[in-house]
């Protein structure tokens, strides 16, 4: 039984990397933000959560005006704190 959870553990790892990977490897914001928001569906972004926050403030930084990616960031942003960014109040607005 041991053997068998040391395996799923390192698969677990495995994964975990791949996707730190693809958050590295894409530079499409967009992109990026539709990866955020899968993790998130998923339940796992607490696995994520630098690589979360160094995406949105590289979208806060730049001043992104496109309107998927601010909503998108904008709903990112008040999963992880629980209030509404203000890209998004602006876009409501």
């Amino acid at each position: 039984m041991l053997k068998c959870d040391a395996k799923i553990k390192e698969r677990a790892e495995e994964l975990r990397g791949q996707v730190k990977s693809m958050f590295n490897d894409t530079t499409d914001l967009l992109q990026t933000m539709e990866l955020i928001d899968s993790i998130q569906l998923l339940g796992l972004d607490y696995h994520f959560q630098k690589e979360i926050s160094k995406v949105l403030s590289r979208i806060h930084d730049a001043g992104i005006d496109d309107r998927n990616t601010t909503l998108l960031s904008g709903f990112s942003c008040s999963d992880n704190t629980d209030i509404i960014c203000p890209q998004v109040i602006c876009l409501i607005l």
